[in-house]
């Protein structure tokens, strides 16, 4: 780790929106890459960028600077999006359910077959 990475990071965890706003423009396009390379549309990428900053900035002080922060951020994005699946996994079975409950029955026809 670079000594200036690391004042920066110790920036971010002091709560200096400056480097904040470095960190965000040094990993944003990482983050896309790794989103996309995973599946994600563009429309999600963009999400989960937000949601990872946003991530980020909330557990600032959890920071260490002097460990990977790019490992950090690529965490944070992979559960990010085990996440989104599983909420949408859950919301297609929660859908076939639906439809599957809300079917009509013709016990008429189902009795003479």
């Amino acid at each position: 780790m670079n000594a200036e990475l690391s004042l920066l990071l110790q920036k971010v965890k002091l709560g200096d929106k400056k480097a904040f706003e470095e960190i965000y423009h040094r990993y944003h396009s990482r983050i896309s890459g790794f989103c996309l390379k995973n599946g994600q549309t563009q429309a999600d990428t963009e999400e989960v960028v937000q949601e990872v900053f946003l991530k980020l900035w909330t557990l600032r002080a959890q920071i260490d600077p002097n460990k990977n922060i790019e490992a950090f951020i690529i965490k944070i994005s992979k559960n990010i999006i085990v996440d989104k699946f599983r909420r949408l996994v859950r919301h297609r079975a929660a859908q076939d359910y639906q439809i599957y409950t809300l079917r009509p029955v013709n016990n008429t026809e189902e009795e003479i077959n």
